[in-house]
């Protein structure tokens, strides 16, 4: 039987913006594997719209892929831009900022695993900054991000897939958040493998 994978979440997967009229995701995904692929993701989605694109799986669907949280991250970003007192401070209330992210993203991912199929959730890549500080931050910011990522997904029963060690040079990006054509290339194959990868 042939596979056929449906992909969930944001502009990772729904990069045809940035993809200036090559072959979206799906497509890629699609050719490299040998599998039918249907994209449900739609860039700008938060882990709240991963459900409502989960009530659109098809029927005759073998595998989900989901790559969701980081324009949550974004709204965390800006948010805590927005708050009063020094950078310290402002920091120091990163904890509780995480907790609810770890909530939303463990509601999404308990949405997935009721499906019962084979599912994998991405991490998020680290973006290219210029700026060394901003790098380091980020850095570690997102390296609690995706272990809570990682914790919450296993929680569930899904695997994961590691997109920190597919995107690592600047050729992969078009903007610090979005993939270039390079990078789908280089995300495409990892998913391929991770479908065609056997289980028991």
């Amino acid at each position: 039987m042939t596979a056929h994978v449906a992909l969930l979440g944001d502009s990772i997967f729904d990069s045809r913006p940035y993809l200036r009229g090559q072959p979206d995701m799906a497509s890629r995904v699609a050719a490299i594997a040998g599998c039918r692929a249907t994209l449900l993701a739609v860039s700008g989605s938060r882990l709240a719209d991963v459900a409502r694109q989960a009530s659109r799986i098809p029927a005759d669907a073998t595998h989900l892929l989901v790559s969701a949280g980081g324009n949550d991250i974004l709204d965390l970003g800006r948010q805590l831009r927005s708050e009063p007192g020094n950078l310290l401070q402002r920091v120091g209330r990163m904890g509780g900022m995480l907790g609810e992210f770890r909530q939303r993203y463990s509601a999404a991912c308990h949405g997935i695993a009721a499906h019962g199929l084979p599912a994998a959730l991405c991490t998020i890549y680290e973006p290219p900054l210029g700026d060394p500080l901003l790098r380091q931050l980020g850095s570690a910011a997102l390296h609690m991000i995706n272990s809570a990522i990682e914790t919450e997904a296993r929680a569930c029963g899904l695997e994961i897939i590691d997109l920190r060690v597919v995107c690592r040079e600047p050729a992969d990006f078009f903007d610090p958040i979005h993939p270039s054509a390079h990078g789908a290339d280089k995300i495409a194959a990892t998913l391929a493998r991770w479908i065609g990868s056997p289980r028991s």
